[in-house]
């Protein structure tokens, strides 16, 4: 769709029209959805530490998310959308989630909250084949889908397939590919946050769709609850509002989460949507602030 635009703002300006680029109004909404597409990291750091990573991953030392405050949150979810009815898809992601001691534990308690509800883990898959049997078994039993994320290093991905198959748990690799294509996309911070938010929002893939959920509140992208790393890794100062999140304890219903999450939030200003990045090669994190700006 990027690329057709682009042609025929070619051909416009070919024929001698003058393509005007019309920012959205004010009040710009995406669709309001029916259902909640959530992800929650089980850990913030990992073993593998990508660069670009919109996690900040590589920027965070060791840090485990407490399974308290995961099983409250989830709670709350779920007393909100009819023990997970109202849920497309829960993600547990990272960081790098097997990487939690208490990764067991976790899963069931996903499982015990949501009781319909799809459940994936996503991983880069590094730590699969170590992991012991109990794991599998409680994938198996609480349907927990693992998704392997295919990064260009050394590892079994047709043995963690074959793992999977053999222990009966459900199992694709992300974007369901055969091959290691990974790259890394970014969209560079503008430190100034001198960016129109509801362009930024408008354009941004993930506004409306990529929800994160971390210590009882929602997030419209993965940025936001992980600047922080961010901020302290590079003595910075990119501020988050209390309008850049909602309290899933305040919030009435799961109707009042869709209408924040359709709309732009005051952290879009930092979003250099048009400068983007796409197709970068995959590589290890130098932890550099160029990576992300």
């Amino acid at each position: 769709m990027r690329i057709l635009k682009k042609c025929i703002k070619k051909i416009l300006n070919a024929l001698g029209y003058d393509v005007i680029r019309i920012p959205p109004r004010k009040g710009y909404k995406k669709p309001k959805r029916d259902l909640l597409r959530m992800t929650y990291n089980l850990t913030n750091h990992c073993n593998l530490n990508c660069k670009c990573c919109d996690n900040f991953a590589p920027l965070v030392e060791e840090e485990f998310t407490d399974l308290e405050i995961f099983k409250r949150d989830l709670k709350r979810i779920a007393a909100l959308s009819n023990m997970g009815k109202g849920i497309e898809l829960l993600q547990l992601t990272g960081g790098e989630p097997l990487l939690h001691p208490q990764i067991n534990e976790a899963l069931k308690i996903a499982r015990d909250c949501f009781i319909t509800a799809p459940i994936e883990i996503v991983t880069n898959g590094i730590l699969l084949l170590r992991m012991p049997d109990p794991f599998w078994q409680i994938c198996r039993e609480n349907k927990i889908t693992i998704v392997v994320t295919k990064y260009p290093i050394n590892i079994d991905h047709q043995g963690i397939k074959e793992k999977a198959a053999a222990n009966g748990v459900e199992f694709h690799f992300y974007g369901d590919t055969e091959q290691v294509l990974k790259t890394m996309h970014c969209v560079p911070l503008d430190l100034n946050g001198r960016q129109n938010k509801n362009e930024s929002f408008t354009k941004c893939y993930k506004s409306n769709l990529c929800i994160k959920c971390r210590n009882g509140k929602l997030y419209t992208c993965s940025l936001i609850p992980n600047i922080h790393y961010f901020n302290n890794y590079f003595n910075l100062n990119l501020r988050v509002s209390k309008r850049d999140h909602i309290d899933i304890y305040k919030a009435r219903d799961l109707d009042e989460i869709f209408e924040f999450i359709r709309k732009p939030i005051p952290f879009c200003k930092y979003c250099n949507i048009d400068g983007s990045r796409y197709d970068i090669k995959w590589d290890v994190s130098k932890r550099e602030l160029t990576e992300w700006v």
